[in-house]
């Protein structure tokens, strides 16, 4: 009964957390709420303590009206304690007003760390505010815990997590240290995970101490992009999100080696404690670690004592002390992984052990506990990444017998510090093996599948409906009855909802709404399939191809090395089967990874390539571009990187599209003194998203009737009426992605054109 209960509490008290974050309540209605819940729950506690146990099960419909009430009254301390937070947030020192230049003095709340589009922290303000700075080239040398003040534009953003209310753009001038943290264990944390990662990539190198660091103290950032794609795809990721599983080997081989000496259970407990506080040290309290830690000091101080640790309770009791600590929580995707694997190992396990009675017992155990973990998390893998893994189970089965050896390693070689190089030469063996499971598990066929949330709600509709209409009919009351014929529904809902992509009757192109950056499919009716360019998101086009039926390209195209551009093709060249890959010659890690499952080339200006009935030219760039752009680097907008664009001229039959990556104003000046009719098509696609940086005479030299602007939300003002102005000069038709979303165009043999 106090299990049921605590969770009944649990659930009700997210509950009101949920319902405040849509309602945004004031302060005072805030405070009235909690007050009121918190006065109810003492009312309800003093009347429960003079009544004797009720044993008669633990189900929720027999709860009393007394414990139903204590627990509805949850909502409203949950209600309470994240609108007090949330109000106190939003009314914060810092106003934000959309491009306002802004100076915040604040606390760097996060490492440092790459993104696509520079260097990144976040800052916590004397407010509790939480602001993402974002810098554009060389990083600040900012570190956790320094008290910082920057200077940039501050713009509002929608984030997952509602703590982070805008963001702001800065130089590495813009931040200037006030001073280092104080907090001891703030500088102890940095200097072990500090002197951990560079001793670990002395010893081991980069890619292999990068696993290793994630899945011994979480530190992540040394992990290259395939290899994080690679556990996802396979159900390994919570690896390499240091919780529960990572403290518990830490402790197996504590306590093992305590026993070996002798060590009494008052000693072993003590050295315990003191592992689990030093664990969440170094792993920095991120909410998993909390979780793993609160539970895990329950259960030694329940050893301690002698008495019998409840597991379930101890957890729920965690889980709302952790939301009432800090409410936001609740959408932290590790906590909700977290406590889900949990609860799904303590209810599902037992059972599953059961049924693998005929298995040897630690088999079964490991077998029992990779189940139960996947099925409880797998719906919110499904939510958070639209994807979900089929070789989940297995993969975790193998991966377990080595991430346990390289954890205990790990942690021994970074006490150890400089010393350690021969438990890091060890624990690299193991995580070596865990990169190529995961590199060959990822690679199976159908290793994982996109998520459909059409098809997500018929299916889940149908088995609800199929499955209470057999429990009610009286020839099929068993359970499993009506389970084996839901999954039957389940699968052929699914089989019906599938989406395929037709084959055109001509030449068809799609030009994809992937925001701001460009991504354009050309398909024809003898199959010939070209992808230009894969937008922003690393996984969106993979997606998007799968659900159409897609796994076959004939041709991948990078036209050039900005992330707008090419980020989505990591995962298209794992996900799909890409037959060939054109980039333009520009070195870059991008090509590195895609070479490892496509063949790449940089074709020369003059070829041509015929695919089936499709025939692909290649119109710039020339050498001096390609050198310039390689000695330049990847620098921002307006770079030599743009006029390096790898321009391609498609036909088929009389139609043909002129692709131009970000060509600007010198590039295009050079196609029209080199050969203007080489260019002209009837279709084009606009260059660097309808960028003022245009000139006259290209436009006039392709003389397009369709122009298709791969645009979104953005600061630079794309399109500009500049490029408006000159493709309306020469009539054409401009199609944006940010006002139409996906842009189709068919064509026939003639070279007529039709908007889908």
């Amino acid at each position: 009964m106090p299990q049921i209960r605590i969770w009944s509490v649990a659930a009700c008290f997210a509950a009101g957390i949920q319902v405040a974050d849509l309602l945004a309540p004031s302060a005072s209605v805030a405070l009235g709420s909690g007050a009121l819940g918190i006065a109810i729950l003492l009312l309800v506690w003093a009347r429960h303590r003079r009544q004797p146990e009720s044993k008669a099960g633990e189900y929720l419909p027999i709860l009393g009206p007394l414990a139903l009430v204590g627990i509805i009254s949850a909502a409203l301390v949950g209600f309470g304690a994240m609108g007090l937070r949330s109000s106190a947030i939003q009314n914060g020192a810092v106003r934000v007003v959309n491009d306002r230049i802004v100076v915040v003095p604040g606390v760097v709340a996060t490492d440092l760390e790459d993104s696509k589009f520079g260097h990144r922290f976040i800052l916590r303000t004397t407010s509790r505010q939480r602001i993402e700075v974002r810098f554009y080239g060389a990083p600040p040398k900012v570190r956790l815990g320094d008290h910082v003040r920057v200077t940039g534009k501050i713009s509002r953003i929608q984030s997952s997590d509602r703590k982070v209310i805008a963001r702001i753009v800065a130089h590495r001038e813009g931040a200037v240290i006030l001073s280092r943290s104080h907090n001891p264990m703030l500088v102890a944390s940095n200097a072990f995970r500090d002197g951990m990662r560079g001793n670990a990539v002395r010893a081991i190198g980069e890619r292999r101490a990068g696993l290793l660091l994630g899945i011994t103290i979480g530190d992540t950032r040394l992990i290259p992009d395939e290899v994080t794609q690679n556990f996802r795809d396979t159900g390994l990721s919570h690896l390499t999100a240091v919780s529960g599983a990572n403290l518990a080997m830490l402790l197996a081989a504590i306590v093992f080696g305590l026993k070996l000496l002798r060590i009494p259970r008052r000693g072993q407990v003590i050295t315990c404690i003191v592992a689990v506080l030093a664990f969440t040290v170094v792993a920095r309290w991120e909410p998993s670690v909390l979780r793993a830690a609160v539970m895990a000091t329950v259960a030694l101080m329940a050893f301690y004592f002698g008495r019998r640790s409840q597991a379930l309770y101890a957890l729920g009791l965690g889980f709302i002390g952790l939301l009432a600590f800090d409410p936001f929580m609740l959408w932290s995707i590790g906590f909700q992984l977290s406590f889900a694997a949990s609860l799904g190992i303590l209810l599902l396990a037992p059972k599953l052990v059961e049924r693998f009675k005929a298995l040897p017992r630690p088999l079964a155990e490991a077998l029992a506990v990779a189940i139960a973990a996947q099925l409880a998390v797998t719906p919110l893998l499904a939510v958070h990444f639209e994807r979900i893994s089929l070789v989940s189970v297995p993969a975790n089965l193998v991966a377990f017998s080595l991430v346990a050896p390289a954890t205990v390693l790990g942690f021994v070689a970074g006490a150890l510090g400089p010393a350690g190089g021969v438990f890091y030469s060890a624990a690299g063996i193991f995580v070596g093996a865990l990169d190529r499971v995961a590199l060959l598990f990822a690679r199976a066929p159908k290793a994982s599948l996109d998520v459909d949330w059409d098809a997500v709600v018929l299916i889940a509709s149908l088995m609800l409906l199929v499955a209470f209409g057999l429990w009610l009919h009286r020839g099929f009351r068993s359970a499993r009855w009506s389970v084996a014929i839901a999954l039957a529904v389940m699968t052929l809902g699914g089989l019906a909802n599938a989406t395929g992509s037709s084959t055109p009757d001509g030449l068809r192109v799609t030009f994809f709404d992937v925001g701001q950056g460009d991504a354009a499919l050309i398909e024809t009716s003898q199959g010939a399939r070209v992808l230009i360019d894969g937008g922003p998101d690393p996984n969106a086009l993979a997606r998007l191809l799968s659900k159409r039926g897609i796994e076959r390209i004939d041709l991948m195209v990078v036209s050039h090395l900005h992330a707008d551009h090419v980020e989505g093709l990591r995962a298209v060249a794992r996900r799909q089967r890409v037959v060939r890959t054109w980039h333009p010659g520009v070195p870059g890690e991008l090509i590195d990874v895609i070479a490892r499952y496509a063949r790449v080339e940089v074709p020369t200006r003059t070829e041509r390539l015929v695919i089936g009935d499709l025939t692909v030219e290649v119109v710039a760039p020339q050498v001096d571009q390609v050198e310039a752009a390689t000695a330049e680097g990847q620098q921002p907008e307006g770079s030599t990187l743009n006029d390096a664009s790898l321009v391609l001229r498609i036909g088929w039959g009389r139609s043909c599209v002129l692709f131009t990556g970000d060509l600007e104003n010198e590039g295009q000046l050079r196609l029209v003194d080199e050969d203007p009719t080489r260019i002209e098509c009837a279709v084009m696609k606009a260059p660097h998203h309808g960028s003022g940086r245009l000139e006259n005479d290209f436009v006039a030299a392709v003389d397009p009737e369709f122009v298709a602007v791969s645009v979104g939300r953005n600061t630079f003002g794309h399109p500009t009426a500049k490029a408006l102005e000159m493709f309306a000069g020469v009539g054409a038709r401009v199609l944006r992605t940010d006002r139409m979303q996906d842009i189709t165009l068919e064509m026939d043999s003639s070279g007529r054109v039709t908007v889908g």
